[in-house]
C-alpha cells in the first residue's frame, strides 16, 4: 500500500488488486485492459524496496527500485503529454 501512495503522490493513476487470484490470471486481465504496467509486490519486494515490473506485451522489466520506476513512469507520462 505504501507503493500505491508513493505513485499516486507523483500524479500517476494506480489501481491495486489485493485479491487472492493467481498472478498469471491477473496479468492476462491487465493485458486485455491495455494497462501499461503491472507491478507485483510480495514480501521480498517490500523488504528490498523494489517492485517487479511487467510491461504490456508480456515484457518483463525485472525488479526495479520503486523510486526508479516512479521516475521512469513520470517521464513517460510527461513525454506523452508533450508530444
Amino acid at each position: 500500500r505504501q507503493a500505491v501512495k508513493v505513485l499516486r503522490a507523483a500524479g500517476l493513476r494506480v489501481e491495486e488488486d489485493l485479491g487472492h487470484g493467481k498472478i498469471n490470471a491477473k496479468a492476462a486481465d491487465f493485458e486485455a485492459q491495455r494497462i501499461p504496467y503491472l507491478l507485483v509486490l510480495g514480501e521480498r519486494e517490500a523488504a528490498s524496496g523494489e517492485v517487479s515490473v511487467r510491461g504490456r506485451g508480456r515484457k518483463n522489466l525485472g525488479n526495479l527500485p520503486l523510486e526508479q520506476f516512479k521516475a521512469m513512469a513520470v517521464e513517460k507520462v510527461v513525454k506523452r503529454v508533450l508530444d
